[in-house]
């Protein structure tokens, strides 16, 4: 096996699908399914769509298709979770289901509504559930466009951009949004549709239960070629998945030509993952990217090199990777959360970590990334060790994260000022969490980032009042809300939402916050 690189010494292109099958592993965090499941279905998808006549030429699209179908996952999780409880249980009990019958779906809507919450909440989330048709179409095409954004920032060819535009179609015609079927239905999510659900039924019942879900769906939510595809030969089918490691089977299994990303260029893959991880929560929109540009400046003052300034950059942008693992029912509370909840919190630099170490390109990053809440006296997680004198780079990260972390707004406390987060640090050096020179560092950094970031010109054409209103909008800002913060006419607002909704090219509230992101604009 080739040595890992590090990120010093990173010369040679990275594969796509090495940095796409992390984001996968992230994506099954998001979607409450078990670690390997994208993994599986894709592997699973690339096996279907050679039985079912897909052209060569069409299974790199296939494959990656299979792994990316679920990438806007994270676009209406606080909606979802506004209406339903846990998103993250709703979502891992909804996916068997999706595909089925009327009944099917409404069983499984009930039975992951709520779950969790005490019985007369939960109860209001079933009837929210079970009348929110609308909302669960804005949810889909809230994760569509956030799909098809963040791929085409990474790269993915044209014909996957499209597909994933439509993940949620069905042979029938009965998906959503309902605007095609049959072969009108891209191949590639035909396969990944019934590939997806073979991995989540087996699980259930095992190769019976997968066979006899395939055989009832074929001709309704799957197409019947791809289910003959299974059914002619099912054993022969599930054994591309009962090797002992998905990881490597999924980039051998990756048809030529390999898609490669220049070493220059991983950071702008890295930017679609940290957008990817604070599109959870409208707490969290822009965190990671704000994060990873502190660490980066305050390296520099602290008498970092490039090379480690840049390596604190990266490491900022997948920090908080891990957050997709714990449902919005608990990012997004105003009140105190349970220790049983602060536990799942206390564990998400873990996940990170764990979904950086896969890859041979982001593996050097792992270790950093999930030290962020760590404190020198032990108090901090998810490990809780006491060092006598903590790594500078890890250090750094700690404050930025710290420090930005308290400059934004939370559910339960307005943000912080700048000078308050500051002294706050100040206590932490007192209190022998964090060490003086990270912490000077980055309160230099900050006054230094906050000139950097001004814009002399907003993009896309938008005016100030334009911004003010996305920024809100981004929040999860309701109408009226709009109107008490910025002291305008509903009318206005509204002319204001259609401007920023014309200019940005976009039609939901996850394209306008993705654009946001991306362009630095809610610092």
């Amino acid at each position: 096996m080739a040595p890992t690189p590090t990120m010093q010494t990173l010369t040679e292109p990275v594969r796509l699908a090495d940095l796409v099958a992390s984001l996968s592993l992230a994506i099954d965090l998001g979607t409450g399914q078990p670690p390997e499941h994208t993994l599986r279905t894709c592997l699973l998808s690339v096996e279907l769509a050679r039985r079912s006549g897909v052209g060569a030429d069409d299974l790199g699209e296939v494959h990656l298709v299979a792994l990316l179908r679920y990438l806007g996952c994270t676009a209406a999780a606080a909606d979802t979770a506004a209406t339903v409880g846990d998103d993250l249980a709703y979502y891992a009990g909804m996916g068997p289901a999706f595909m089925g019958t009327g009944r099917e779906q409404l069983r499984a809507v009930l039975r992951a509504s709520g779950s969790g919450d005490r019985r007369g909440l939960r109860a209001r989330h079933r009837v929210a559930a079970m009348l929110g048709r609308n909302s669960a179409r804005d949810a889909i095409a809230a994760h569509g466009e956030a799909s098809q954004h963040l791929a085409r920032r990474l790269g993915a060819p044209d014909g996957v951009v499209e597909a994933l535009g439509s993940a949620f179609e069905r042979w029938d015609g009965h998906g959503i949004p309902g605007e095609l079927e049959g072969e009108g239905v891209p191949a590639a999510i035909r396969v990944a549709t019934v590939a997806r659900d073979i991995d989540l039924w087996l699980r259930v019942g095992g190769e019976p239960a997968a066979t006899a879900v395939v055989h009832s769906r074929a001709g309704r939510g799957y197409d019947p070629a791809v289910a003959a595809a299974f059914l002619v030969a099912p054993e022969e089918v599930l054994a591309s998945v009962t090797g002992r490691d998905p990881w490597a089977e999924v980039l051998d299994a990756e048809p030529e030509p390999h898609r490669r990303i220049a070493p220059g260029d991983l950071d702008d893959v890295l930017e679609v993952f940290a957008d990817f991880a604070d599109l959870k929560s409208p707490w969290l929109r822009g965190h990671s990217a704000g994060v990873a540009t502190l660490a980066a400046t305050a390296a520099r003052a602290a008498g970092l090199d490039e090379a480690g300034a840049r390596r604190l950059r990266r490491a900022g942008l997948v920090h908080d990777l891990g957050r997709v693992a714990v449902a919005n029912s608990v990012w997004d509370r105003p009140g105190r959360i349970t220790d049983a909840e602060a536990e799942r919190v206390h564990e998400h630099p873990a996940h990170a970590e764990r979904i950086l170490r896969r890859s041979s390109a982001l593996a050097p990053l792992a270790d950093l990334a999930a030290q962020h809440h760590e404190r020198a006296d032990g108090s901090g997680y998810p490990r809780g060790v006491r060092r006598s004198a903590p790594g500078l780079e890890e250090s750094l990260l700690a404050a930025a994260d710290t420090f930005h972390a308290l400059t934004e707004p939370r559910p339960h406390r307005p943000a912080v000022a700048p000078v308050r987060a500051g002294e706050h640090l100040v206590r932490e050096v007192a209190a022998g969490r964090l060490p003086r020179e990270a912490v000077d560092a980055v309160l230099a950094a900050a006054g230094r980032a906050a000139v950097s970031r001004r814009h002399a010109v907003w993009p896309a054409g938008l005016t100030h009042r334009e911004v003010e209103v996305l920024r809100l909008i981004v929040r999860g800002a309701d109408h009226r809300e709009m109107v008490t913060s910025l002291g305008l006419s509903g009318k206005v607002i509204e002319d204001c939402i259609e401007d920023v909704h014309d200019k940005l090219g976009v039609r939901t509230r996850a394209g306008v916050a993705l654009f946001a992101m991306q362009h630095d604009l809610l610092a």
